[in-house]
């Protein structure tokens, strides 16, 4: 009697769930200035020191972070992708990487970054939108968001004098 020979799973005897969970999905970051449009809105953009807003975007929906005073509550939330924040002005989109996560997983890694980022727990210099971005890029990618995104918090962090106690809390 012929012995029958073990099927291995190679790439076309994968089944189609299989096949939809390799499919690589795109993550990238969009960048807005927060200060009005204008002179030196443009020179700080362009030396560096503008300041920013971030949120990164997973297939149609753009994810960021802000400050509200409800407790218990996660102060994650999404719009469309370029949906601009009050008073900003988009800049540029980042092409952080790819995942091969399942749309399922991907919702179940927002979830978990989203509960480190709650509401009440905002604060300008170091727990802001472009910390929200950090975590859920490196989280979904395995890389860190370019450090210049939130080059303003380090700058705020190192002269504290230079911020507005108002700015830094919801």
């Amino acid at each position: 009697m012929p012995v029958r020979a073990k099927r291995s799973r190679t790439s076309s005897s994968l089944s189609h769930r299989d096949s939809v969970a390799l499919q690589k999905i795109e993550i990238s970051i969009n960048v807005y200035d927060l200060l009005p449009p204008g002179r030196l809105s443009s020179f700080l953009w362009t030396i560096g020191g503008s300041l920013l807003h971030s949120g990164v975007v997973i297939n149609g929906r753009e994810y960021a972070y802000g400050g509200h005073n409800k407790r218990g509550i996660t102060g994650v939330y999404w719009t469309r992708p370029h949906f601009e924040p009050p008073g900003g002005t988009w800049r540029c989109n980042i092409l952080q990487g790819f995942t091969l996560r399942t749309p399922q997983e991907i919702d179940l890694i927002v979830r978990e970054v989203s509960e480190q980022f709650l509401g009440v727990n905002y604060n300008l210099l170091t727990n802001n939108c472009n910390h929200f971005t950090n975590a859920l890029c490196e989280r979904l990618t395995g890389k860190s968001a370019p450090a210049w995104v939130n080059r303003a918090a380090s700058i705020g962090l190192a002269l504290p004098c230079m911020v507005p106690k108002e700015w830094i809390a919801p």
